[in-house]
């Protein structure tokens, strides 16, 4: 009786098994795939990072003490601690470029995500930085010379409330020390 059924209803049993896993395939490919490359949080979110780190390179070159200082909560604890280390580094950069009688032209970040989690009220990023130094000798300036500084980041981006309005927060912790860069 049963084969009977499968033979006279095997058309439509076949039918039925594509249309199943058509709805399968989709479902997968929206909600992990087809979805996710039209608009995808974690790709706004690797752009917002990698442009926070151009802006502070940017900085960097220019000697924008006051910019870098605007990206860090030294209101904490961690934050100053973050804002005095970046802050060292900056003065020691420009000081080994006096020195050397060198001059930076451009600073290129490597940015690699290691993870992004949604947690929920925040995202938490841990990826990791190589920057690529260019510079020029006074008197040579055709001759480009580079170096490269790996840093390791763990960020949190929350929500902030400021006179009742909700603002994007960045909490940067860099190498067990943290800031927070408002966007």
């Amino acid at each position: 009786m049963r084969i009977a059924f499968v033979e006279k209803y095997k058309p439509r049993l076949i039918n039925l098994l594509i249309i199943i896993a058509m709805i399968a395939a989709l479902d997968t490919g929206l909600s992990g795939g087809l979805l996710k490359t039209v608009f995808n949080p974690d790709i706004e979110v690797q752009a917002e990072v990698r442009e926070m780190f151009q802006n502070r390179n940017i900085a960097i070159i220019n000697g924008d003490i006051d910019l870098i200082k605007s990206m860090y909560d030294t209101n904490t604890k961690y934050g100053t601690w973050a804002y005095e280390y970046e802050y060292r580094k900056v003065k020691y950069l420009h000081n080994w470029e006096k020195k050397q009688g060198a001059k930076f032209i451009e600073i290129n970040p490597t940015v690699v995500f290691r993870s992004i989690k949604d947690k929920g009220d925040k995202i938490a990023i841990n990826l990791l930085c190589s920057t690529e130094y260019k510079y020029t000798y006074e008197g040579r300036p055709d001759e480009v010379n580079t170096f490269r500084i790996g840093t390791y980041h763990v960020l949190d981006k929350g929500i902030h409330i400021v006179s009742g309005e909700k603002r994007p927060i960045w909490y940067v912790r860099e190498k067990n020390c943290g800031s927070r860069i408002c966007r």
